[in-house]
């Protein structure tokens, strides 16, 4: 699934990278551009239920136009997103934190994160509910 801004200067892509059956959880590849900023991850781990309950969310937002859909990984500090509807007339806002730790000198650990947010294009977010919707079918 792809979310672009109102401007087209911005993006966010969710790609399923696989599903894990046992513990009931998905592995997320994202990917965001925000004007000069980006930031990717392949490896990021959502509750099955927690991406079922913000796909059904996000639905909810875009047929009435109001609400708030988030969805955070697993892991703190990895994944959060976040779609806000700004009013009735059909603005949403998406904010996002993408983010992964790395260790240095065996002990010292850095958290490197990409975070902000964007107007989406609303033109789009039709198209985006039937994406998730496809999504939700493979869990």
């Amino acid at each position: 699934m792809k979310i672009y801004s109102q401007n087209r200067s911005s993006s966010l892509i969710i790609d399923l990278v696989g599903i894990e059956r046992s513990e009931p959880s998905v592995n997320l590849s994202v990917l965001v551009q925000d004007g000069p900023f980006r930031g990717a991850s392949d490896g990021i781990w959502v509750a099955a239920s927690e991406l079922r309950r913000f796909i059904e969310d996000f639905r909810l937002c875009e047929e009435h136009r109001e609400g708030k859909a988030t969805l955070s990984a697993l892991s703190p500090g990895e994944f959060e997103l976040s779609l806000e509807a700004v009013n009735t007339s059909g603005q949403f806002v998406l904010t996002y934190m993408v983010g992964r730790y790395a260790f240095a000198c065996n002990e010292f650990t850095v958290h490197r994160t990409v975070s902000g947010g964007f107007e989406i294009d609303a033109v789009m977010l039709t198209q985006n509910v039937l994406e998730l919707g496809e999504l939700l079918a493979t869990l």
